[in-house]
């Protein structure tokens, strides 16, 4: 609770504290399965905020689109993996 306090207190890329408090308490209740880490989850969403509100774009649009690094290592194709296709072409007939 501290931690997400003096984030709030930080409302720099916020309308004001109450908005920043309630976004940051949200937004942390949603990612709490994907990053458990209280610390990096408040501080990651304080970034994401501010970066995305300095681009003039919706912070839940950046981070509806924002992969996690332990999911992009898990998402990359791996050296060993063959890429066949699994349609074949066929002869496109002219009749």
């Amino acid at each position: 609770k501290a931690l997400l306090k003096e984030a709030a207190n930080d409302t720099s890329s916020f309308a004001d504290q109450f908005y920043a408090q309630v976004w940051l308490t949200d937004m942390s209740q949603r990612l709490q399965k994907r990053l458990p880490d209280h610390a990096y989850r408040i501080n990651l969403l304080r970034e994401v905020h501010a970066e995305a509100t300095r681009a003039k774009l919706d912070p839940e649009l950046v981070l509806s689109v924002a992969t996690p690094p332990e999911t992009r290592s898990r998402l990359r194709p791996r050296p060993s993996a063959r890429l066949t296709p699994s349609i074949r072409p066929r002869a496109i007939s002219t009749c």
